[in-house]
Formats: structure tokens, sequence, C-alpha cells
């Protein structure tokens, strides 16, 4: 009965201590529900999704931005992810709030049973959680609106922490238990952090099996082999998202992976000072670089990482190396060998992101420094060497930064007191003060810790808000259903309005079709043709969102997939002030049109590609894709590479448009080919008058169906290949883990009484 009351009490604490970790990185102002991802990404990927599914419909297809693209193969919609089910019961704020509660209590009970497992004091293990909850690395994600990248963060402690039960006692159940949990982190909608997960894990439990371990062989057996066993079950059952979202970046505009790209956002070597050195809302180091999780992770955890003969610190060490290595890009030797050696290096961006290894073991370092009384010759030489960096760090930031100089002014002395007054508290007092006075240490400690690590980061916090106006969105949906824009059938009026107008993800609310999209992934077709045929060199570093060159062209930049509403810019110039990189937004106005170029088409002949690449080429060059279709594939039809004349007998009309489900009535006097202005991917089937048909892509990153002479129904279908597939493995490898599990637990007693 003691123990229930203990362990309700303890439960009680966490949850009471969750809602004031949330109140402050969440609910302050700028609240996390200002975030720019929040606004410009998320929400209206949750809003699409709940209306979807309370419609009964899975969203398999977002016809709204980017000319049509995924949306459940998107692992940032999350929409397999079994929590996020809450937004269907609640709205979103609501949604988002109560989810953040509970990755926020997933990862603080996830670093008690860490601590414990590490040989924490229980109050070490409290603290070391706050501060993790409470780092940079986190709370600015909070505060930019990257919801998904803070969720699969606070999954990091409990899967250390299961990792190490797995290496120290090879069973099943433990296995499934970290499977389990690798996947949901995998699911939760962002795979970047999953693959730091990964990273930090596989070199953490390397680091545990080296000598002077005993037995180092089967330690990373039972290890590494046992993560690489879970890691492949956690594929297994998060294959429902996972092939999917494999296809997607097949097609997706990082598919072509180079050193340049896998090193872009790497740490600049003065960055490295955000660890012992807060922004202080002076806007140096942004939310990528921002390492910052209090003095006392430097000064206490660097003396706690000096202890190698401890497993854990050396496990502990060679992780946060790894992170390292990863975070400075090319500007060590190792990133290029760790490119070609390191699965899925090649595939991920901004490796800054990696450092959170970095921020993670230093703050456990620090829990272990204040869970252990070592002699005083090494406390001091270790405390010594910490206070020295915390001096170091602003003058190595003084001469190193290329920033402004008011932002290069030293850094305020009172944190070269506060770093003291650590010292002197970890190193005399804490530790071998009797009794209450112990305990006063502790609370005085922690309050002086939390104070400097709420005040610091919420200056950052505050600093790098970006306000997200959507103020144009209402008027702008008016003026379009005031011009009847808005047809009857469904059809989504496209629109090449700039980010700086309207989100680019707006039309999932709103309900019209952007030429652009923010998302981590664009189709490679339409991004190359995007770029090129004006022109333009798509962007290499920051390929979230095209370049917004696209809209000097004029109010209609293409000529190729019916824009009824553009922006007329009057003027522009360069200068400070503006949310999109220090770039100011030039004036203008929206401006609408009746007649486009058509929507739906149907051409009697073809010009063969071998590439869809060489037709964004064709179409650069001037030809006349509206009259002969530039096509990959055999259609039956003629080959011609002349434009033809016009077919007067030929009709096309769309009947019905929903995502998944476009709906055709077509007539010619000819075979002809029927081309519809919405993106192709693979996954998307034909039918006419009810039989199969292909459905091929065209002009680069159209769909086509070839058609019949006469009158025919047409239907567009998009059904996921991958999703059924992956729901069966998933399915099965649940059920024989769970089989295997059972049959574990029943031998176990067995063995017991034998």
């Amino acid at each position: 009965m003691k123990l229930g009351r203990a362990v309700r009490r303890e439960a009680l604490f966490v949850v009471a201590a969750s809602i004031a970790l949330v109140a402050f990185a969440c609910l302050l102002p700028p609240t996390f529900f200002e975030g720019t991802d929040w606004l410009r990404l998320h929400l209206p990927n949750k809003i699409h999704a709940t209306e979807s599914l309370r419609g009964g419909e899975l969203p398999l297809w977002n016809p709204y931005a980017s000319l049509g693209r995924p949306f459940l193969a998107d692992t940032e919609t999350a929409v397999l992810y079994p929590p996020n089910l809450l937004y269907l019961a609640t709205d979103p704020s609501s949604g988002l709030l109560l989810l953040t509660l509970a990755h926020f209590i997933l990862g603080l009970v996830g670093m008690l049973a860490l601590g414990r497992a590490l040989g924490m004091e229980r109050w070490a293990s409290w603290l070391a959680g706050a501060c993790f909850l409470w780092s940079a690395p986190l709370v600015a994600r909070l505060s930019a609106g990257q919801v998904p990248y803070a969720h699969a963060t606070c999954y990091v402690p409990l899967l250390f922490y299961l990792a190490l039960r797995l290496q120290d006692r090879f069973s099943l159940a433990r296995l499934t238990a970290l499977a389990a949990t690798l996947a949901l982190q995998l699911v939760c909608g962002h795979p970047q952090i999953a693959w730091v997960t990964w990273l930090g894990l596989g070199s953490f439990l390397l680091g545990r099996a080296l000598p002077p371990t005993r037995r180092p062989l089967v330690a990373v057996a039972r290890g590494v082999g046992g993560l690489a066993l879970a890691l492949l079950a956690a594929f297994a059952l998060s294959s429902p998202m996972l092939l999917p979202f494999l296809e997607l970046a097949s097609e997706g505009n990082r598919s072509a992976p180079s050193v340049t790209f896998a090193a872009g956002g790497a740490l600049e070597w003065w960055q490295w000072t955000s660890l012992a050195l807060p922004d202080g809302g002076r806007r140096v180091f942004s939310w990528e670089v921002n390492l910052y999780a209090g003095i006392l992770p430097v000064v206490a955890g660097l003396a706690g990482l000096l202890r190698v003969r401890d497993g854990n610190v050396r496990g502990l060490l060679l992780a946060s190396l790894a992170g390292a290595l990863v975070a400075a890009g090319t500007r060590t030797p190792a990133f290029v060998l760790l490119y070609h050696l390191v699965p899925g290096l090649s595939s991920f961006h901004i490796h800054s992101r990696a450092a959170l290894l970095v921020v993670f073991a230093l703050i456990l370092g620090a829990g272990l420094f204040l869970s252990r009384a070592d002699p005083p010759r090494r406390v001091a030489a270790s405390l010594g060497a910490g206070v020295a960096l915390a001096v170091v760090a602003p003058l190595l930031f003084r001469f190193a930064a290329p920033v402004p100089d008011a932002a290069a002014e030293p850094f305020p002395l009172t944190r070269l007191a506060l770093a003291g007054l650590v010292a002197v508290l970890a190193a005399g007092t804490l530790l071998r003060a009797p009794g209450r006075g112990r305990l006063g240490a502790r609370v005085a400690l922690a309050v002086v810790v939390l104070t400097e690590l709420g005040v610091t980061t919420g200056a950052a916090r505050r600093a790098w808000h970006f306000p997200v106006s959507t103020a144009n969105e209402r008027p702008v949906f008016e003026a379009l259903v005031e011009a009847g824009l808005y047809e009857s059938n469904g059809v989504p009026p496209r629109i090449a309005l700039p980010p700086w107008i309207v989100r680019q993800n707006a039309g999932l609310l709103y309900k019209w079709a952007d030429i652009a999209g923010y998302n981590a992934l664009t189709l490679s077709r339409v991004w190359i043709y995007l770029h090129e045929t004006l022109g333009l060199t798509p962007p290499l570093d920051e390929n979230t969102y095209p370049s917004r060159h696209l809209y000097d062209h004029g109010p209609f930049p293409y000529d190729s997939m019916s824009i009824v509403a553009g922006w007329k810019m009057e003027w522009q110039r360069s200068g400070p002030g503006s949310e999109v990189g220090g770039w100011q937004p030039p004036p203008g106005r929206l401006v609408l049109r009746d007649s486009t170029d058509p929507r739906a088409y149907l051409l009697t002949a073809v010009r063969p590609v071998s590439h869809w690449r060489e037709a964004v080429t064709a179409m650069t060059a001037g030809h006349d894709f509206h009259r002969v279709a530039l096509v990959e594939t055999e259609t039956g039809l003629a080959s011609s590479a002349e434009s033809l004349g016009e077919d007067d007998a030929a009709r096309v009309e769309i009947v019905s448009f929903r995502p998944e489900h476009v709906v055709l009535e077509t007539e010619s006097a000819a075979p002809a080919l029927l081309v519809l202005a919405e993106a192709w991917y693979p996954g998307w089937t034909a039918t006419v008058d009810g039989a199969p048909a292909p459905c091929l892509p065209a002009n680069a990153w159209m769909r086509a169906v070839p058609v019949p002479a006469g009158a025919h129904r047409v239907e567009m279908r998009f059904h996921s290949r991958w999703l059924g597939p992956g729901a069966l493995v998933a399915l099965l490898t649940a059920a024989t883990l769970g089989v295997l599990v059972r049959r574990e637990r029943r031998r176990r007693p067995t063995a017991a009484r034998s």
C-alpha cells in the first residue's frame, strides 16, 4: 500500500511539474499557438486531416498545394500517429496543448527512469528532466511552431532507458518495448529526429561496451545487435507510414543526395558557444543553432563526463561525439567518411540538429556529477575547467562571431558570477552538507538553475518569434467567391499569390490550389518545372518552399496550370524588417482573370521524350504542349514534333473534383490523350467507362489518360500503393512479437521452478 501511494504521489508530481514546464515553454506570450511552422504548416494539416477523417475519408492526397502532392505519405502530417486522434475530439489549439503536455510527461518520466538506471540520485534526475524540457533545442522549436520536432524529441530519454535495459539483459519483452517506442517516435512526424536518436543510441550502446567492460563483445552484441533488431521491428510496425513516405522521398526534391546538401545547415565554429552563452534576445543564435540548456550542464556536465571509468559515461561521450561530428558538417574531415558509412546521413538536411545529442549528454553528465561525491581535488579541477569554459566562451564569441557590433557586446558579468555560484554550491555545500543542509543546498541549486534557464531561454523564445499574418486570406477567398471562381464541380481555383500575402498551405483551409507549398518535400517534377521554366535555379539549402523570385515574373507566371488569381507587384527593394530573410516584401494588388489556359484538355498527337527533364527543357524552349503532349510512355497516338490544328469537336468537362477522385467527361472525333493539369504521382489510376486505363505522366508533371474516339466518362482515383502492404506488415509484426513475448513469459516461471 505504501508503495502504491508513493507511485501515485510521484505520478502527481510528474503531471504537476509537466504542467508548469509546458506553461512556461508554450503559454507565455508569444504562445506556441503563434509559432511560424504551426500556423503555416501543421495547423492547416491538422484541420484538413480531421475534416477528412470526420467525413469518413482517409486523406491520401492534397490538391491544394504545389500543384498536388501526397498527404498521408508526408510524415509531417502524422495522420497515422495514434495520439493525434485527439484532434478528432477537440479543436486544434486544445489538441496541441494536451498533446504537448502528454509529451512533456513522457519526457520527464523517461528522464527519471534513465537517471535511475544511470545511477543518479532522484532529485538530480528531476533537475535533469526540467533542464532537458526547458532547453533551447526543445523550447525554441516549440516557439518556432515545429511541433512534431519537439514531440519526437520528448521520446529521447525514454528510448535511451529502454535501450540500456535491453543491453543489460536481453529479452523479447524488452526488445518489443524498445521497438514499439521507436516506431511511435518515427510516426510522430519528424523522421530526422528519429534518425538522430538512432545515431545517439547506437553510439551510446557501443560506448557502454568499450573496455574495461567485462565481455565487451557480448555487450556489443546485446546492445548494438539488439538495437538493430528493434529498429527492424520498428520499421515493420511503422510500415503504413514508412513505406508511403519512402515512395514520396524517391519522387521528392531531395531524392538526389549529395555531401553539399547533407552538410547544409551545419554549425559554424562560433555557434558552438551557444552551449555556454544564451541568445539573450539578441537574435544571434537562431532556433536551429541554439544549444543552450543552462550554465549547469556546461559547468557540472563536463565534470560529470570526465568520469570515463563509468561505462555509462563512455556511452554518453561517444553519443555526444557522434552528434558533434554530424552537426559540424564538412568542417571536420570525419563528415565525408560518415556520409558514406552511416545509413540515412545523406538523406537529411540541417545537421546542426544532431547537436541535440551533445546537449543531452551534458545534462545527464551534470546529473551524474551532482549525484556522486568525488575527491575534492577532482571536483575542483573539473569545476575549474567548466568555469574556465564559461569565461572563455564570451571571448571566443566576440572575436569569432560574424555579427553586428551591437550583438557582439560582452555578455553580462553576472553570468560568470552565476557560474561561480553553481561551482560553490556543487563543490561545497551540496555534496557534503548533512541532513537539512543538503536538502536546502539542493533546493537552492534547483531554484538558481531553473530561474537562470527560464530567463535566458524565455528571452530567446520571444526574440525569434515571427508573426504570421492571415489577414489577407479571408478577403482573397471572398474575392474568388464573388468572381464565381469556385465552381460547383469542386475544382479548386488555382492561385499564384506570394507567401507574404497568403500562407502557402492555406488552400487546405479555403480550398484553393496554390502553385507553391510549404513542405519538407515537394515532388521533384513540380519543383524543377516551377523554377527552370522561369530561368531560376532551384534552391538547394532551403527547399521547403520555392524561390520567392517566382513572383517576379508577373501575376500569372505560367501558362500551364490555369491560374485565376495572381499578385501584381508595383515595386520592390531590399532591406531589413521582413520575416523573409531580411527582405522587404514589395507592395502590390490582387489580380483576377476569367480566361485561362484549360485545366483539362484533349490532344490527338504526342511527342515522345526519354525523361521528364527533357519535357521541362522543351517546355522552357517554347514547345506548345497544349497542342502536342510530351509523354514518357507509349500512348498509341500519332507522334508529332509540330503543332497541330485544334479539333473543334473535342470536348472535355470536369464533372466532379475531390482530392482522391476526379471525374471527367470527354468527346472527340478521334482517339485522343486527356491531359489534366494536376500533379502526376505513382498510385493515380484511371478508368474509361469503367474499364481500366493507364494514368500516365505528361508534360513533365501532369496526368494524362488515353481515350478512344467518341463520348466517354473518365475517372481518376488515387490509392497509396504502399499503405495496404505496410498495414499488413505492421499487423503481422505486431502479432508475431505478441506471440513471442507471451511464450517467453510462459517459459519464465518454468525456468524459475527448475
